[in-house]
């Protein structure tokens, strides 16, 4: 599985696990990323190819929200292109995943086509253990756009749990309102190895763009802030796209 600009970009260990942990932490964070990847390429449809290429196009980070958007000890920088090259590495889903009707969706759908220019942007405060991400590129690779899968996704995906070498974790999936446009949001629950994490994930199609908005809280989820950040960041990529 490509890991696209729709992933999470933010693990366990940045928020201070402790050190005898992070290598646990490490495999749990990147196994929950990979299967929120997958629940969220599976929504989407994405079309058929063996690789994606993403390369930073300085003319998007116009629409990205900057350091005023935030609250005061956010440190807050555009993604550079080792940055995004990460987000292109292939990362293979955990060898078992339940309930088999989830693992059978994800592991049957196409990967992503084509070669993709993005802009992306990351906000961090270490001491309240959050961060955020987004990501702006063109719908261009997107098969097709069929946000209101979501629930059949849910249906299958709800709770998920995965397991590779002795070491397991759950994801659990939920819907999010309040995020405005045409899309979807989706509260995740990631739990297992010493791990507990909450993302909100919002995907938002911005005339020929999509808005990719995630927040990952290592504490209590705040989705009175996360909601308003999505809905201001697909503000900005109307009013200047």
């Amino acid at each position: 599985m490509t890991e696209m600009p729709n992933a999470p970009q933010y693990a366990p260990e940045q928020f201070t696990v402790p050190p005898k942990k992070r290598r646990t932490a490490l495999w749990i964070s990147i196994a929950a990323v990979v299967v929120v990847a997958a629940v969220v390429t599976t929504i989407l449809l994405i079309s058929n190819s063996s690789s994606a290429t993403l390369t930073v196009d300085k003319a998007l980070e116009k629409a990205l929200l900057t350091s005023s958007d935030f609250p005061s000890g956010y440190d807050v920088s555009v993604l550079t292109q080792d940055e995004i090259d990460k987000l292109n590495q292939q990362q293979q889903l955990p060898d078992d995943i339940q309930p088999a009707e989830c693992s059978d969706l994800m592991r049957s759908q196409p990967k992503p086509t084509g070669d993709y220019s993005v802009g992306g942007m990351k906000a961090t405060n270490a001491g309240e253990r959050t961060g955020y991400s987004e990501i702006v590129t063109p719908v261009g690779g997107y098969g097709e756009w069929n946000p209101s899968r979501i629930d059949e996704v849910i249906g299958k995906c709800g709770t998920t749990t995965f397991s590779q070498d002795g070491q397991s974790g759950t994801v659990s999936f939920a819907k999010l309102t309040g995020v405005n446009g045409d899309g979807f949001a989706l509260r995740t629950r990631i739990e297992g190895g010493g791990v507990k994490l909450t993302l909100g994930v919002a995907i938002t199609k911005v005339g020929e763009h999509v808005v990719v908005f995630t927040g990952a809280y290592g504490r209590t989820f705040d989705e009175a802030s996360f909601v308003r950040l999505a809905n201001a960041a697909n503000e900005k990529a109307r009013a200047t796209l």
